[in-house]
């Protein structure tokens, strides 16, 4: 093969994920690793006390902004 042909076809190949018995078994697999991953389980069980409410403590007014001064 020519060096530009091997650069051409190094370029066009595309990572993707692919499993062995199709795309519906592959959904279905990153499915459940995405469901396993966000599930919460890896979050330690003693977790910290929540931050103070904030509320009352804007350090600005949002009513004095005049509509449409923001841009």
């Amino acid at each position: 093969m020519s060096k530009v042909k091997v650069i051409r076809n190094r370029r066009r190949q595309q990572v993707g994920f692919t499993h062995p018995d199709g795309p519906a078994a592959g959904a279905n697999a990153m499915r459940q690793h995405l469901a396993s991953v966000y599930s919460g389980d890896g979050l330690p069980s003693r977790r910290p006390d929540p931050l103070p409410s904030v509320s009352g403590m804007v350090p600005f007014d949002l009513d004095s902004q005049a509509p449409g001064s923001w841009s």
